[in-house]
């Protein structure tokens, strides 16, 4: 499968968003570490298919909802996983995963 998520951890995030996506039109180009709504604005002017966010920060994903975008938050447990369901999203990122309890956890 042809995709990239490209963290918000630097200030070439959203102009290598926009390079990526002249030069490979049909990947799927996701941006992460998505922490606010003006993030979720510059990521979806670059081009990008999908946010990740490392937290269930429920204005972040009422924005993306809003907007029209793919959200797909970080949980990890069970009462996240709930409050990520309630807000109608069924793509959640388990993270941080090892931290968490890692595969022990989701068999749990």
């Amino acid at each position: 499968m042809p995709s990239a998520e490209i963290t918000f951890r630097t200030d070439a995030a959203a102009e290598s968003i926009r390079r990526i996506r002249a030069a490979y039109p049909d990947m799927l180009i996701g941006a992460g570490t998505v922490l606010t709504t003006a993030q979720v604005d510059t990521a979806l002017d670059a081009g990008v298919d999908f946010v990740v966010s490392p937290g269930l920060n429920p204005t972040v994903v009422r924005y993306c909802q809003q907007r029209g975008a793919v959200m797909i938050p970080g949980v990890n447990n069970p009462s996240l996983v709930e409050a990520a369901m309630e807000m109608g999203l069924r793509t959640l990122k388990f993270f941080p995963a090892s931290a968490s309890g890692g595969t022990a956890m989701l068999k749990a």
